[in-house]
């Protein structure tokens, strides 16, 4: 195709100095005759008619490839956030569920302690044979007032062991002998009930023996040996509450000591 292209070229810059060249046009017909300039004349035609369809390159249109659907994939990932967004909602809302259920079970189950524990103290509360903390330190007309006039009495000379000395005082018996309260210095100072044998708690429920004396859900140190038959509470304002069973029998009692110098 470039080789025509040529040609055609040549033959037109001939063409155009022959018409336009009176001395190359003159020479040019002296040796062309009539034969050959139609044919030189046809010739040229033709090239520059190949050289006008041909001349230039078929144009091939080359189809790019189609771009990325970019629509696509973040419609994809938009419907993904989506679908996560919810799942942690979901999980977001049945932790709050279970944490709320859970809140609420605690909370009943600690109502329901509660509630026992009172309805338990009640119980025990209505065991008291007396109120100690009506009784201790009272003289004996205010334990009187309370507990009516005793049914037996008699004197007695306890020995204050700081001191060595003995003192006079009065043992009370009331409600039949179930409690005794001793009057030192004109006072209550020890004050005792006395349990029979299906009353008496033992073991680990040996603490319930202070609801007689009204002091329900008090605590009992540990024992200090495995022989040991009393055992101790601290409260405070008495020098000593112990319960214990009396030796040789199943029988018990609960103690309540005010001061250190009246054991």
């Amino acid at each position: 195709m470039a080789a025509l292209t040529a040609l055609s070229s040549l033959a037109f810059i001939l063409f155009a100095i022959a018409i336009f060249n009176e001395q190359f046009r003159t020479t040019l017909s002296k040796k062309l005759t009539r034969k050959k300039a139609v044919v030189a004349a046809v010739g040229f035609l033709f090239l520059a008619a190949v050289t006008k369809s041909g001349g230039e390159p078929d144009k091939v249109e080359l189809s790019a490839d189609p771009a990325p659907v970019v629509e696509t994939a973040s419609a994809e990932k938009s419907t993904e956030d989506a679908d996560k967004a919810k799942a942690d909602e979901e999980a977001k809302k049945k932790a709050e569920n279970e944490a709320k259920a859970k809140a609420a079970a605690e909370a009943k189950a600690k109502a329901e302690a509660e509630a026992k524990k009172k309805a338990e103290q009640a119980a025990l509360a209505a065991k008291a044979v007396i109120d100690l903390n009506k009784h201790a330190r009272k003289t004996e007309k205010e334990v009187n007032t309370v507990l009516g006039a005793p049914a037996e009495t008699e004197s007695v000379n306890w020995g204050l062991l700081d001191e060595g000395i003995k003192i006079k005082g009065k043992m009370n018996y009331y409600k039949n002998g179930k409690v005794e309260i001793m009057f030192l210095e004109g006072k209550a100072h020890r004050i005792r009930v006395n349990l029979t044998k299906d009353e008496f708690n033992t073991g680990d429920k040996m603490k319930e023996n202070l609801a007689y004396m009204g002091l329900p859900g008090i605590e009992l140190e540990s024992a200090e040996n495995e022989i040991q038959k009393a055992f101790y509470a601290n409260v405070e304002g008495y020098y000593s509450i112990q319960t214990g069973a009396w030796l040789g029998t199943d029988d018990g009692y609960v103690l309540a000591i005010t001061e250190s110098r009246y054991r």
